[in-house]
């Protein structure tokens, strides 16, 4: 049974940030049941090497893992944040089945279907684990609900959406919510040279493109607006100097959107932008001095093989 999601106003948050300047509109609107779709066939994409790498990572230091969990029940609950479809959990149910432990699973992700799709998988492949889905936002959920040990998955660089002092408070507020008893594996992409961070998202087959302007698609079908989805392009850069990638969709001529329903109109000129992600790279010192200043304890880091990426995994501080 899914836990039910209390809706967010999705047109009250779109317009806002076509109010702003410059305009932007909010990534995790990316991930309606299309747009879900989408960003899996991005996560097979050869430029996109961020899956990969974290793929590695599991597989190769799954035991490992869960070595360093120390847990009374030998087990516990595994909450993975932006579940998506789930494919990395796999890896480490299977390393916790080895140790004959018994976890509970508990994606949390703000698009059902995907949700869905979770539940059927795991049931097919791991019959023995219970899979309890939680829908919505998971920074509005508060987590102290039960005193069982928790495996917190925040993988797939998700962190990187956020600045750093964003990503701070974010962390901070979970550290406080889980409380103690609690571990949490991140995942964070690694600085490293442009000519390999940028492909990832300007992909030479356009996937990334079509995933920017579906956005545009969702708000015309939920906010009944009319985007030209023609007149707008997916334009990416790296930003060198705050070290993230930005995605960007530009207007490429003078045009008005209307969204009929509340008879509100935006104007767009020649070239203007609209901001509608980012992906901050760290270091591994930036790293761990984000964890340890959101109230985390550091306890091992994993890399891939080029070293692209890591997953570290922390404790609460008690």
């Amino acid at each position: 049974m899914l836990t039910a999601l209390i809706p967010a106003s999705f047109e009250r948050e779109v317009r806002q940030g076509l109010l702003k300047t410059p305009k932007a509109l909010p990534a995790k609107f990316f991930y309606d049941r299309r747009g879900s779709e989408i960003f899996e066939r991005i996560t097979r994409l050869p430029e996109y090497y961020l899956t990969r790498s974290e793929t590695e990572i599991l597989t190769r230091y799954g035991l490992r893992i869960f070595e360093h969990i120390q847990t009374a029940q030998r087990g516990g609950q595994i909450v993975e944040l932006g579940a998506g479809s789930a494919a990395k959990i796999s890896l480490l149910l299977q390393a916790a089945a080895s140790r004959k432990e018994r976890w509970t699973y508990v994606p949390v992700d703000v698009c059902q279907t995907a949700l869905q799709g979770i539940q059927t998988q795991l049931a097919a492949k791991f019959p023995d684990v219970s899979v309890s889905p939680y829908h919505g936002d998971y920074l509005q959920r508060s987590w102290r609900s039960t005193s069982t040990s928790k495996l917190v998955l925040f993988l797939g660089a998700n962190i990187g959406n956020y600045s750093p002092d964003h990503a701070r408070r974010i962390l901070t507020k979970l550290a406080s919510s889980f409380g103690s008893n609690t571990y949490l594996l991140i995942g964070f992409d690694l600085h490293k040279p442009s000519s390999i961070i940028l492909p990832a998202y300007n992909d030479a087959q356009g996937v990334t493109a079509e995933f920017n302007l579906n956005l545009l698609r969702r708000i015309n079908y939920e906010c009944e607006a009319n985007f030209d989805l023609t007149q707008f392009c997916h334009a990416p850069i790296y930003n060198e100097t705050l070290r993230r990638a930005e995605s960007y969709l530009v207007s490429t001529q003078t045009q008005t959107v209307v969204f009929n329903r509340t008879y509100t109109r935006f104007q767009f000129a020649p070239g203007e932008r609209i901001f509608t992600e980012i992906s901050q790279k760290y270091t591994l010192p930036d790293c761990r001095l984000l964890l340890e200043n959101s109230g985390f304890e550091v306890i091992d880091a994993y890399f891939d093989s080029p070293k692209y990426y890591v997953d570290i995994l922390c404790r609460v501080h008690n």
